[in-house]
């Protein structure tokens, strides 16, 4: 069963400011695109990517107006994955982030993509297997969905899993410098948020919130500032051969009431905007 409790992370962008082709391996990612919305995807399933051969680069960019939310300032979005145990011998972790030295305790296993889709198959410790399937989500045009499948491949039982996702918002054309709203709904899975794009996206590492009062809270176009968010995420215990699978969504509007349109139809309990100073509401 696919739950969509997940994070939607979606930059708005204010209207008045601004054939199936694999892609290569050795460019270690690939743009997609289904027309409104562009994603830089590296390999490991983390955005920011910059192709070596056209330099094109994107994070997450709104076609119509070129304008993309995370790819100015630093290359902060990425996830990572870890298991907790009693047993340190068995505890272990991985992240993927551009900056955060790329990816760290990740194995890719695979990656392939088209014009408009992308997978990437990692590893962890040999132990557990993570899937970050792109596509483009037929309700609206405004979003790309990512199927994350949380797999233990491992010949024992894995106690404690856990997901992060994290994004720096630097909305265009007012990079660095923008409103961000979180909403943490009612996942019974999210276990922490801040509004930290720059924190640690091992779900074991130490936490900065940029705004104290942002810790388990919610926001309310918080800023301007050069500020994100953080999401992790506990799943409990993964059988030898089980798997979990859930939606994130990632994607880009003209305005507000677009970007709110688009959470309610992709269902999302827990979601990030980046917005740009232009303008404080829409």
């Amino acid at each position: 069963m696919i739950r969509r409790w997940s994070v939607l992370a979606l930059a708005v962008a204010i209207a008045v400011c601004f054939t199936l082709a694999a892609a290569s391996n050795a460019r270690a990612g690939a743009i997609i695109s289904n027309g409104t919305v562009k994603l830089g995807v590296n390999d490991a399933g983390q955005l920011n990517f910059s192709d070596p051969v056209t330099g094109e680069y994107r994070g997450i960019t709104f076609v119509p107006t070129d304008n993309d939310g995370t790819r100015a300032g630093c290359p902060c979005e990425g996830w990572g994955a870890a298991n907790v145990d009693v047993d340190p011998d068995k505890t272990f972790s991985g992240k993927a982030n551009q900056d955060q030295g790329g990816i760290t305790g990740v194995t890719v296993t695979s990656f392939s993509a088209t014009d408009s889709t992308a997978i990437s198959v990692t590893t962890l410790a040999g132990k557990l297997k993570v899937t970050h399937d792109f596509r483009p989500f037929g309700s609206t045009p405004n979003l790309y969905e990512v199927l994350v499948t949380l797999e233990n491949v491992g010949a024992e039982a894995l106690a404690d899993v856990r997901y992060t996702r994290v994004m720096d918002w630097d909305v265009e054309p007012t990079a660095t410098n923008e409103f961000v709203t979180i909403r943490r709904g009612n996942a019974s899975a999210l276990l922490y948020s801040n509004d930290n794009g720059f924190d640690d996206n091992n779900p074991l590492g130490p936490r900065f919130p940029i705004d104290p009062a942002s810790v388990n809270a919610d926001l309310d176009h918080s800023g301007p500032a050069d500020h994100g968010a953080l999401f992790d995420f506990g799943f409990g215990a993964l059988a030898a051969g089980e798997s979990k699978t859930f939606s994130i969504f990632y994607g880009a509007a003209a305005t507000e009431a677009q970007a709110d349109a688009a959470v309610s139809a992709a269902g999302a309990e827990v979601f990030s905007y980046g917005q740009p100073r232009v303008r404080r509401r829409c």
